[in-house]
């Protein structure tokens, strides 16, 4: 019967060393994906930094700039006519836009959120800054060299605080009370028995 060569067991300090060595090993990787990871962030950085930058300076988008805002609204029990200006501008993510409200008869100051497009319509979705009220707005985007005026339907809190749905127009200049419900009622169709108002065109400018 042939004797099995026996492989002597590592001492205490053996053990200690391969214990180190495994975790200097484990830092090391970490190290490596903690720094991969940094650097394709700083690209992702970079590049959307860079692209913010030429849609900022150089791009052209039709709804960048300066608006008016005009809507109708409830306030002690009565209908009230608002005014106040938007500017809209290029996000850091592609294809948003983000806006802020100059807003000082508004009850929650100023609005802040994000435009988007959505084939025939912009969405205005805003968050006020001093409260938790948020509202949705969509217009109907006209045809490139038609007019720049957008109309459209808002859903937000009223003056009175309940839920309320009504006109709302922006326009690169201010329109007069006048001007603005003749647009509105040119351009949008209520059905007074199914409670409907539909924005069927931009009419009367």
């Amino acid at each position: 019967m042939t004797g099995q060569t026996q492989t002597p067991e590592p001492n205490l300090f053996e053990r200690v060393v391969t214990l180190d060595m495994d975790k200097v090993m484990n830092l090391e990787t970490l190290l490596q994906a903690l720094l991969a990871a940094a650097v394709g962030a700083l690209i992702v950085a970079t590049f959307r930094g860079t692209i913010f930058l030429w849609r900022r300076f150089f791009g052209h988008e039709r709804m960048h700039g300066r608006w008016h805002h005009h809507f109708m609204n409830m306030c002690d029990g009565k209908p009230v006519f608002r005014h106040e200006k938007i500017k809209i501008r290029p996000g850091i993510w592609l294809k948003k836009m983000v806006f802020v409200t100059d807003s000082p008869d508004r009850p929650n100051g100023h609005y802040s959120g994000e435009v988007i497009r959505e084939k025939d319509f912009v969405l205005l979705y805003s968050k006020a800054t001093d409260d938790d009220e948020r509202i949705l707005q969509r217009f109907l985007m006209p045809a490139v060299g038609a007019t720049e005026i957008f109309v459209g339907l808002s859903c937000p809190q009223d003056y009175d605080g309940y839920a309320s749905v009504h006109a709302c127009i922006l326009a690169k200049h201010k329109l007069t009370e006048e001007e603005f419900l003749r647009i509105a009622n040119a351009s949008i169709q209520v059905n007074a028995e199914y409670r409907i108002m539909t924005v069927k065109g931009i009419y009367g400018v």
